[in-house]
């Protein structure tokens, strides 16, 4: 039985690219269905069994929290993970306490969405087996459990990293070097003021590695380095906060010094992906916030490498491919001028005539009279 997961947010865009990033198949998952707002979402899951829901924060007519918050008073047996653009601890503790088990930061990283999924799915099928042992006799005909004291301090303990995680794999990426060794020094003041044992600020940063050999490995520069992201385990010959915190360092700093020098490699391969979706989608509007966060980068992120891979920025490449589909056009077919517009996704004919003359140096009309010659 696959677990049946909700999608929840008020941006259309970010329901497309989670269902396309995401091999849900793969996890064990059926998308039953997207919602743009708490209420709608909740009207589904009167009527719709549903494991998991995937919500936004803020949204409107009824935001995430307060779809947490009725869900937990109404003690459904539901999974819940934010995703939010929202990096405050105040949100975050606000979710545990109506029991949500992830607060996953936008841009949303595929890997980490993945094994949160893989988790849930995991109990999921255990709790239906009968062997989760979380419910008392006296609970078991309700409709949702809520977490015990020490579920919720263990939540509670790894939910702050999580957000750390997000800083660390982001800063990693783009080669912020000081606030990477910044955001290293504040996940391991947590451990500290939290009172980690070695074996979980371990497990901690074990999984943070896991995550960057997962999400790199494609980069050919750091084959040198696999074996040690591959296993980190070296780290417990010396089971001490501060040995691990220079362990950790290390590898993230040597990591981040091969990522600069083959970020080429990693950034054509994301942008091969953005250029082949507008050869397929060039015809409809394509805007790259909406495909900055269909890759899971930031906007600013995205227009840096879409302009250092193919030397052109976004509109001026897309302008491109569709100035080169109406040429085809002209050539090929009697279709009218504004037709041949509006087929390539210019909705404004005089838009559309001042671009191609820019790119062509003739209007439309005049292009397609000397190609006859």
């Amino acid at each position: 039985m696959k677990a049946r997961v909700l999608i929840v947010d008020d941006e259309p865009v970010i329901c497309r690219g989670l269902r396309l990033t995401v091999p849900w198949e793969e996890i064990g998952v059926e998308i039953i269905g997207e919602a743009y707002n708490g209420e709608q979402a909740l009207a589904i899951v009167q009527k719709t069994p549903v494991d998991v829901i995937l919500t936004d924060v803020r949204m409107p007519s009824m935001n995430g929290l307060e779809l947490v918050e009725i869900l937990h008073r109404e003690d459904y047996r539901i999974k819940m993970i934010i995703l939010s653009g929202y990096d405050e601890f105040t949100y975050a503790k606000k979710a545990i306490r109506f029991g949500v088990r992830d607060y996953l930061l936008k841009p949303v990283d595929v890997d980490e969405l993945m094994e949160v999924i893989r988790r849930l799915v995991l109990e999921i099928k255990k709790e239906s087996a009968g062997q989760a042992g979380l419910e008392t006799a006296e609970g078991s005909d309700r409709k949702g459990v809520s977490p015990t004291p020490e579920h919720t301090e263990r939540t509670e303990g790894k939910l702050y990293p999580r957000e750390l995680e997000k800083r660390l794999l982001e800063y990693l990426f783009q080669h912020r070097h000081d606030d990477l060794r910044q955001t290293v020094d504040h996940l391991f003041a947590y451990f500290s003021q939290h009172h980690y044992s070695f074996e979980d600020a371990f497990q901690v940063c074990l999984e943070i590695l896991m995550l960057v050999h997962r999400r790199f490995r494609e980069t050919a520069c750091l084959k040198d380095l696999a074996p040690q992201l591959s296993n980190p385990s070296n780290v417990q010959g010396s089971k001490s906060l501060t040995s691990l915190m220079h362990m950790f360092w290390g590898t993230l700093a040597k990591t981040s010094e091969l990522l600069k020098r083959g970020s080429v490699g990693k950034n054509r391969w994301i942008i091969q992906r953005v250029k082949n979706y507008m050869l397929e989608n060039y015809h409809i509007e394509l805007k790259s916030r909406e495909l900055a966060e269909m890759i899971h980068v930031t906007p600013n992120y995205f227009s840096s490498i879409f302009k250092q891979e193919t030397g052109k920025s976004f509109n001026e490449y897309l302008n491109e491919i569709r100035i080169e589909k109406a040429k085809e056009m002209l050539i090929t077919t009697t279709e009218l001028v504004g037709t041949i517009a509006l087929t390539v996704g210019y909705n404004d004919y005089k838009y559309f005539s001042n671009v191609f003359r820019k790119y062509c140096g003739v209007v439309p009309s005049e292009f397609r009279e000397l190609s006859k010659v």
